[in-house]
């Protein structure tokens, strides 16, 4: 009779566990209110950052964070938003060649109660996952390996609905001109070779060499 009660203990335990997918964490973000308010104000963007968050550096159109020890970089899409206003000669993005896992879209309301599309993609990328998520006026990214993809895409998501951008400044200080030359985050964050430490830092510097300075 022991035996039965065990195996059927285990039986209970068995079907009662999930199996986590590489959309958990996209769902589960954008099921979760709103954040209030934000606790992050620059010149062209404020945002919320969860307790669990860490702020790694700081720039005027970066932040570089830290979720579960793994880098989180989220960046002012700059580009996009002077494409609103202006024409430019855009460069167009380089075929990614890596094995896409995920890739979803989907609807969301802001903190600024306006509606915004998110881009949310998963890409293998040697013995790590790359998690890349753009609004078309942020773009966040991130490396962690298959354990934390869930909890590091959530909490982008959760992240990203908070971000209010200060458009008119970014439109009144960037001309069509430079903005000619602002290379594609996606394509050229794919060019780089991740280092050993998993921080993102030095990609964000290739990046973008000519980033201005920190608050």
């Amino acid at each position: 009779m022991k035996k039965i009660v065990i195996l059927l203990i285990l039986l209970l335990a068995l079907t009662g566990c999930k199996t986590t997918t590489l959309d958990y964490g996209f769902v589960e973000g954008l099921s979760k209110p709103v954040p209030q308010s934000t606790n992050h104000n620059k010149a062209y963007l404020s945002y919320y950052v969860p307790p669990h968050v860490g702020l790694k550096e700081s720039g005027t159109n970066y932040s570089l964070l830290d979720v579960e020890g793994f880098d989180v970089l989220m960046r002012l899409s700059v580009e996009h938003i002077i494409s609103e206003n202006f024409d430019y000669d855009k460069n167009e993005d380089k075929e990614i060649s890596h094995h896409l896992l995920f890739e979803d879209e989907a609807s969301y309301i802001d903190i600024e109660d306006e509606p915004k599309t998110l881009h949310a993609m998963i890409y293998k990328l040697d013995d790590r996952y790359a998690i890349l998520l753009d609004n078309k006026e942020i773009e966040m990214m991130a490396l962690v390996p298959k354990t934390n993809v869930s909890i590091t895409l959530e909490t982008m998501v959760n992240m990203i609905k908070s971000v209010w951008v200060n458009k008119d400044g970014v439109v009144s200080d960037y001309s069509s001109k430079e903005i000619s030359t602002y290379e594609s985050t996606y394509s050229e964050f794919f060019e780089q070779t991740p280092p050993e430490t998993g921080t993102l830092k030095e990609m964000n510097e290739q990046l973008d060499p000519n980033q201005s300075g920190k608050e």
